[in-house]
């Protein structure tokens, strides 16, 4: 046995901090911690010798849920954390400062960011369908079909039902029936498509901020 004790290769100790998002509050923040605060996170961490980020995770969450715990599904990102600002479609419109620099309050940034989004998605489908951005858009829609299109019909079931337990919904929908979804797709197109937008809006806010890092 080899008296050398010495790390094994050239293997470099390094620190880090694990955070949850939604507590990086800005001043440009809606609320809410968000992708874009990051940014800042980053200069701030290396100042004080930190090399690694650990965020804890960022699905998308239920109804009435805060916890990073309890997410809708294991896929998708929650469009919480999204600045309606730095949305091409919104060109630089900002969100009202939060009334409450003290708290996170998920519903009350949920209601104020809404009708951005909605605003955004209107935009994005008034965009000729050669635009860069819609192409992006189909792009990741077909990197993502393993689970966007259920994910997508989920959310907006979820939004029709009012934030229910999917277990007190119809019966047809509970149990998957091909007609009553089939059914389901085509009176939800709509939101359908803005809950897969709303998705890739929040992937490339996503891998922006990583490639910051």
């Amino acid at each position: 046995m080899s008296g050398d004790h010495s790390p094994a290769g050239d293997a470099i100790r390094c620190a880090g901090i694990s955070i949850p998002l939604f507590s990086l509050r800005s001043e440009r923040d809606g609320g809410i911690g968000d992708f874009a605060d990051l940014d800042a996170f980053y200069d701030w961490a290396t100042t004080f010798g930190q090399s690694l980020i650990a965020v804890l995770p960022l699905s998308e969450l239920g109804p009435g849920e805060a916890s990073p715990y309890h997410a809708l599904s294991s896929f998708a990102l929650d469009p919480i954390f999204l600045r309606p600002d730095l949305l091409p479609e919104l060109h630089g419109e900002r969100i009202d400062p939060a009334p409450d620099r003290d708290a996170v309050d998920h519903h009350a940034v949920r209601a104020r960011k809404a009708p951005l989004f909605d605003e955004a998605f209107r935009r994005f489908l008034a965009a000729p369908e050669d635009h860069s951005r819609r192409r992006r858009c189909a792009r990741f829609r077909e990197r993502a079909r393993g689970w966007l299109a259920d994910y997508a019909l989920f959310r907006a079931l979820l939004e029709e039902e009012s934030g229910r337990s999917w277990m007190d919904w119809p019966a047809s929908l509970r149990r998957r029936e091909p007609n009553s979804l089939e059914a389901a797709r085509r009176r939800l197109a709509q939101r359908i498509a803005f809950f897969e937008f709303l998705q890739f809006a929040a992937d490339e806010a996503w891998w922006e901020a990583r490639a910051a890092a």
